[in-house]
This record gives C-alpha cells, sequence and structure tokens, in this order.
C-alpha cells in the first residue's frame, strides 16, 4: 500500500490511464480493510476518471476491480452493473483474460443476489474462456465457483468434491489463498449436512489453521476482518458440535 500511495504522490495529477488504474490498484489493497469508505471513494474516482480518459481497455479494468473492492452487500446492483458493462467492453476489446475475470465475478455477484439463472449463464461463459485460454489461475476460478454454485443449489455431500477439486488447482497454481477459499466452502458444505465433526481432513483442525495462513510481509495491508471471521467460525463449530 505504501509503494502506491508513493506513486500516487509522485505522479502526475491529471486524468490518466495510469492515474486511475493506481487509484483502484490502492482500491483493491484495501479490500480486506476497515475503511470502506475510503476504498469505495477510490473505486469510484478511479472509475470517473477512466471514463473521462476515455480508454476502454482502462475502463474495462477498472470497473473489474471495482467488481471486488466496493461494499457488500450495500452496492450489489452496482457492483452487477458495473460487471455487465466491464463484459460488454472485454467482447468489444476481444480480450479473453478480462472477460474472464468479469464473468468470473458476475457469476459470484449474481449467486449473491440469487439469480442462479444469471450465474449459470456466466459460469458457462466462464468454463468456456478458461478452455481458451489454459491458465491454471483461472481454471482455480473456476473451479471455484462451480463450487460455490454446488452449495447452493445442492446436494451438500456432493458440494465437496467440487470444493477438493477447487483446492488441488489452485495448489497446482501456487496460489497461497487456495487453501483460504477451501475451508470456507468445506465448513459449509459439512454444515449443511450436519458433519462439522465428521470427515477427513477433520474441519475443526483446517480452520485453526487458517491463522497462520494470513499474509503478513510489511507491503501487505492486514486483514481486519479475516481473523475475526476466523474466529467465529470456530466458535460456531464448537457449538455445533457440543
Amino acid at each position: 500500500m505504501s509503494v502506491l500511495n508513493a506513486a500516487l504522490d509522485a505522479y502526475d495529477t491529471r486524468d490518466s490511464a495510469t492515474r486511475a488504474m493506481l487509484l483502484a490498484l490502492l482500491a483493491f489493497e484495501l479490500v480486506w480493510g476497515d475503511d470502506w469508505r475510503l476504498r469505495d471513494k477510490l473505486s469510484d474516482d478511479a472509475v470517473a476518471m477512466a471514463r473521462r480518459v476515455g480508454d476502454p481497455q482502462t475502463l474495462t479494468l477498472v470497473l473489474t476491480q471495482r467488481g471486488i473492492t466496493q461494499s457488500m452487500p450495500l452496492a450489489l446492483s452496482e457492483r452487477r452493473a458495473d460487471l455487465r458493462e466491464a463484459s460488454e467492453l472485454a467482447d468489444r476489446l476481444e480480450d479473453p483474460l478480462l472477460a474472464g475475470h468479469a464473468a468470473f465475478l458476475g457469476a459470484l455477484a449474481a449467486m449473491m443476489a440469487g439469480d442462479l439463472e444469471q450465474a449459470d449463464r456466466l459460469l458457462t461463459r466462464l468454463s468456456t474462456v478458461t478452455e481458451q485460454l489454459g491458465q491454471p489461475l483461472m481454471r482455480w476460478y473456476a473451479a471455484g465457483a462451480h463450487a460455490k454454485r454446488c452449495l447452493i443449489s445442492g446436494p451438500a455431500k456432493e458440494a465437496e468434491r467440487p470444493a477438493f477439486a477447487a483446492l488441488d488447482l489452485g495448489r497446482s497454481a501456487d496460489q497461497p489463498d487456495s487453501m483460504l477459499w477451501f475451508v470456507p466452502q468445506l465448513f459449509v458444505a459439512r454444515f449443511l449436512q450436519g458433519s462439522l465433526d465428521r470427515g477427513d481432513p477433520y474441519l475443526l483442525d483446517l480452520i485453526q489453521t487458517l491463522p497462520s495462513l494470513l499474509p503478513t510481509a510489511a507491503e501487505i495491508t492486514p486483514s481486519a476482518s479475516m481473523p475475526l471471521i476466523i474466529a467465529a467460525t470456530v466458535s460456531m463449530t464448537l457449538c455445533e458440535v457440543g
């Protein structure tokens, strides 16, 4: 975050594609922070500047970034609109990578809104783009989104298999967040089955390893919410299993 702030201080304050992207990246860096108002302002400023600059690729990138950084669920409808626009722009640019990111984030937003038909359309789009790209990171994204969709429609026992498949893809792609994505999905699957105290691997042991997986490098903004989420998940698990 300090590097991005220094870059913004040093860079020309006039509208430019570079400055818009710096603002969007700084908002993204604050996604796990506690100052959501600052994060939203930076994201809004980035989009407004990208529109003034008039470069479609910059606008697509910034809109996609805002699909992650906007406060949820306060701005869910706006988030979905941004990602629809990003998807349309990516198609016009014929950029499959941008299209894949927009489809991935759009599918997650659609699931959050309960719009499963749209989620399924976007997941199909994501699968097509993923096969076209052949990138390990996009394969992991697609598998994780598919696992999340399975958790919604069930049966819960069947949702464990895609969650494990996504974990394997994340590990093979050397993604340090793969376990942080996997454990919540496994928690939901077993919670719905009433089996939080059963199964291999043992869920409570996995949850209690998560704090050690959080990034702690000096250049990374500490997460204000993740330790609280982990503690709440441990408490809920202990209560459920008695």
